[in-house]
């Protein structure tokens, strides 16, 4: 426990990250806490904007930027219509066999 209420609570919100415990939670805050503020407001946002508009794709549920529409990969009539099926536990091993080609 620090002497800042709002550092605990920045210490705390970094522990709902997986693998991030109290040492790493601790070194990361005052990592953000001692660069230049803007970076951290930078991340921030990216976070904010990321939690308010990617979803699920209404087709194979990746992650999407439009909420109504397909992913970038269902949206291409190349991908869509080529009659194969690939079953994948998360989106990073999806993203990795994408990246393979």
């Amino acid at each position: 426990m620090s002497q800042s209420v709002l550092l605990d609570r920045l210490i705390d919100a970094l522990q709902l990250m997986p693998g991030i415990g109290p040492v790493s939670a601790t070194r990361i805050a005052y990592h953000l806490l001692d660069r230049p503020r803007e970076e951290g407001l930078q991340m921030a946002e990216a976070i904010t904007v990321a939690l308010r508009g990617v979803s699920l794709c209404p087709c194979c549920r990746t992650y999407a930027d439009d909420a109504e529409g397909p992913c970038a990969i269902c949206a291409s009539a190349r991908r869509r219509d080529s009659g194969l099926l690939c079953v994948v536990e998360t989106t990073a091993d999806q993203l990795a066999i994408e990246a393979a080609g």
